[in-house]
Formats: structure tokens, C-alpha cells, sequence
């Protein structure tokens, strides 16, 4: 199996993206054979990120045999790696190997990029197989039209990594670590921020700008890009993940802070009751909703205690060895 992928720069060299996880593939399956799609976060990187698909769709089909198959691990991200390009070059050169596409975002996401969705079917249909990370993603696929097989797993969490302390800390002053950018309703977070000063907020911006948002508030601390170390030393100082969403499909963040011992309360919207559950989160729906789950876990510390322990033992059923279990299925 040829394995094209990106690596993106916000997630290159650390545990939890798609780069890591294929070079795991790579390591534990003598089948997997990797294709790296050139980097393009520079000026004029698109266009030759463009030549580069095209290049590889030649490549491919003068490298692979009839019988291998071609996965695509960043499948419909416009603008950048144009799998979808390779995909549609292959199909138009000939090629007859079943080709497979692994696809992250939500369906609203992909309506956003694309702009209809007569477009996502169109490129959708070029391969074979879909591989989504949440039921939300598969649905939206299958509402839309494609008719072939869409394979519904996890995303992946490196649980030798991303664990709990040994010796966890007593918190007096309830932690909530906030993590990521996509699909985030800071509005929402903010008004949550101002309604619970009792709590420490830890607010992760990476790219987004929101100082102006909290700024203000005594009971939050703001970070910019950590490394992924420090990232790690944070959510383990902390006893909550705050995840006030739009949408989801499957997120690096919800396994990674299940995985360090952190009750997850979250917007229940799209795939999130794929990853979660009432005994090892709280899931909401409205501002009153996240307010008195957090407030409940603030008073109550033997349930937080009881959360924390029960999100360990749920991240387990997403560590890398069950995903690769699911991809040999693939393989074989």
C-alpha cells in the first residue's frame, strides 16, 4: 500500500498528527510504503504543490502494481497536497488500483471550502473507500451520494505519550485547559470564562487572536504556540478540557486530553459521542449547560476524581495499536 501524506507544520515532528501516525504504519507494517507530499506554507508553494501532485500520479502508476493500493491520509483539503488532483490524474492514466482517501473535516467544513456540494461528490467518487474519524462525517457522505464503502474508526491518541501524572496534583483552584482553533465558538467560551470566576481558565490561542476576548479576565492565562512538551505539562496540571465547539469529527485534542487523565466538557455536536460519554464527560448543549457541569465538577471532586480515572481507562480503546488493527483490515 502507497501512503500519500502531508505534514503539516503545526502538528510536524510531535505525537498527534497524520504524519506520526503513518510513519507508526510504516514501522509496524513491511506492506506500507510512504509518499510525502512537499511542503507548500511558503510563497508560490501552491502551485508547485500542484506540478507535485500531477508528478505523482505518474509516479505512482509507474511504481505500483495492479494489486496495490494507493491510501490518500489528506484527502478534500483544499489547498493544499491536491490529492484529489493525484487521484483524478491516476484515474484518467489508467490505473486500476483501488485507491482509498482518508478524510478529517466536518461536512459543514468541506461545504465551506468547496462551496457545493455537487463538488465534494465529484472528487469523492474518484477512490474507492473512505476512511472517516466520526458517524457525523460518515453520514454527511452518505447524504451527499457516494454510495461506495465509508469505514468509520477513531482518531488515534499515542498513549505512551500522552498520560496522566503518576502522582497527579491536588488542585485547590479547579484547572480547565482550552485547546485548538477549528470549529471553536469563542463567544460562547467567553461568556463561560465570565460566569465561573472560582476557575482557572488555560486558553491555547495557536494562530487565533484572543486577547481582545479574555484579556480582560484575572482567572484566565493565555498561551500562544507551545511545544508539544510543554503543551503535554499543561494538561497534566490541569483536571478538565474545555472543548466549546461548532462541529466535530475526530479530534487530536478529545483523545489527547482523555489520554492525560482530563474530563472532557464539550459541545455535543457532531461526532463527539463517538469519543464520549456521560461517565467520562459532560456533554452540552447550552450556556447554562457548561456552566453547571463545570460548577457540579467544582464542588463535587470525588465525581471529578471518578471522571478523571474513567476518561484513562476510555482513552485506551483509541491507542495507536487499535488503529492499527483497523488498518490492517484495510491492508488485507
Amino acid at each position: 500500500m502507497f501512503i500519500v501524506y502531508y505534514d503539516f507544520k503545526h502538528t510536524s515532528g510531535n505525537h498527534a498528527g497524520m504524519s506520526y501516525l503513518v510513519k507508526y504504519l510504516e514501522q509496524n507494517l513491511t506492506e506500507v510504503k510512504l509518499i510525502k507530499n512537499i511542503p507548500q506554507q511558503f510563497p508560490g508553494g501552491g502551485k508547485l504543490s500542484k506540478i507535485h501532485a500531477v508528478f505523482l500520479a505518474f509516479y505512482i502508476k509507474l511504481m505500483a502494481n495492479r494489486s496495490d493500493k494507493v491510501f490518500f491520509f489528506e484527502y478534500l483539503t483544499k489547498g493544499f497536497a491536491n490529492q484529489d488532483l493525484t487521484a483524478k490524474i491516476l484515474r484518467k492514466l489508467g490505473a486500476e488500483n483501488e485507491i482509498y482517501a482518508l478524510v478529517h473535516l466536518p461536512g459543514d467544513n468541506l461545504t465551506e471550502l468547496y462551496k457545493n456540494e455537487s463538488t465534494i461528490i465529484k472528487k469523492i467518487n474518484q477512490v474507492d473507500k473512505v476512511m472517516v474519524f466520526g458517524s457525523s462525517l460518515k453520514l454527511f457522505l452518505e447524504k451527499i451520494g457516494y454510495k461506495k464503502e465509508i469505514v468509520n474508526t477513531f482518531h488515534y491518541v499515542d498513549t505512551e505519550y500522552y498520560k496522566a501524572r503518576e502522582i497527579a496534583p491536588v488542585n485547590k483552584k479547579l484547572n480547565i485547559v482550552c485547546i485548538g482553533n477549528l470549529k471553536r465558538n469563542y463567544q460562547l467560551m467567553q461568556q463561560i470564562v465570565a460566569n465561573i470566576p472560582v476557575v482557572q481558565f488555560h486558553i491555547c490561542m495557536g494562530s487565533a487572536q484572543l486577547k481582545d476576548i479574555f484579556d480582560k479576565f484575572t482567572n484566565v492565562n493565555l498561551y500562544g504556540f507551545l511545544e508539544e512538551k510543554d503543551l503535554l505539562s499543561l494538561m497534566q496540571r490541569c483536571d478538565i478540557g474545555l472543548s466549546v465547539l461548532e462541529d466535530t469529527v475526530g479530534s487530536n485534542v478529545i483523545t489527547t486530553s482523555m489520554a492525560t487523565g482530563l474530563v472532557q466538557v464539550v459541545s455535543d455536536v457532531g461526532s463527539i459521542r463517538d469519543y464520549c460519554d456521560e461517565h467520562n464527560s459532560i456533554l452540552c448543549s447550552t450556556l447554562d449547560d457548561f456552566i453547571t457541569g463545570i460548577k457540579l465538577l467544582e464542588k463535587d471532586r470525588e465525581k471529578l476524581s471518578l471522571m478523571k480515572k474513567n476518561a484513562l481507562k476510555h482513552a485506551s480503546k483509541f491507542s495507536m495499536q487499535s488503529f492499527l488493527d483497523d488498518f490492517k483490515l484495510l491492508l488485507y
